[in-house]
């Protein structure tokens, strides 16, 4: 098996040079930025259950959390992709992650159920810019076989992420819940 140096030469692999991060921390920075989005949004479905209570509502309201996050978060890559393009990656990336900070502590704070979709709705748009900035990334900055193996790299983040996040999530469900989960010790 042939092994990949990730160093530029004449060829330039790396097509803008990245003095603060590098080409490793360059790869590590667009993957976790493709793996935070679905950890966002799986992050929080071992608590659904106890939202229905938490916020004395109904299943189909908790659930427009997911729906409308999923609606915008496909807007926020159709809005904020082009816009990257016009104004440059990072002025657009950091907007999308002050919107999706923003939305993430808003979420956290929400009184009423309401509250928590709009706010998923605003995390979403952020979360939608931040998808669409990863990408153009890999393809502004990589050519040849390091784009398609970063891309790849990317994706398998973006597949894994999901797997995981019921799994990270529901500790913190238990921790939130002083040592029970959905009303049972566990």
């Amino acid at each position: 098996m042939k092994k990949f140096k990730l160093t530029t030469n004449k060829q330039s692999i790396l097509l803008k040079p990245q003095p603060y991060l590098g080409v490793k921390g360059l790869i590590f920075f667009i993957s976790l930025m493709g793996m935070f989005i679905p950890l966002s949004i799986d992050l929080y479905l071992p608590a659904m259950p106890s939202m229905i209570d938490y916020f004395h509502t109904t299943a189909t309201l908790i659930n427009l959390t997911l729906i409308a996050f999923y609606i915008f978060f496909a807007i926020g890559i159709i809005i904020f992709g082009p816009l990257s393009d016009k104004y440059g990656r990072k002025p657009i990336l950091i907007f999308g992650l002050v919107l999706y900070i923003i939305g993430s502590i808003a979420c956290a704070l929400s009184a009423t159920v309401y509250q928590l979709i709009l706010f998923r709705v605003v995390q979403a748009l952020g979360a939608g810019d931040v998808m669409a900035i990863s990408t153009a990334l890999v393809k502004d900055s990589f050519s040849g076989k390091l784009k398609s193996k970063v891309l790849a790299v990317v994706q398998a983040m973006g597949v894994i992420a999901p797997m995981l996040a019921p799994i990270v999530g529901q500790p913190f469900c238990r921790w939130l819940n002083g040592g029970k989960l959905f009303g049972y010790w566990l």
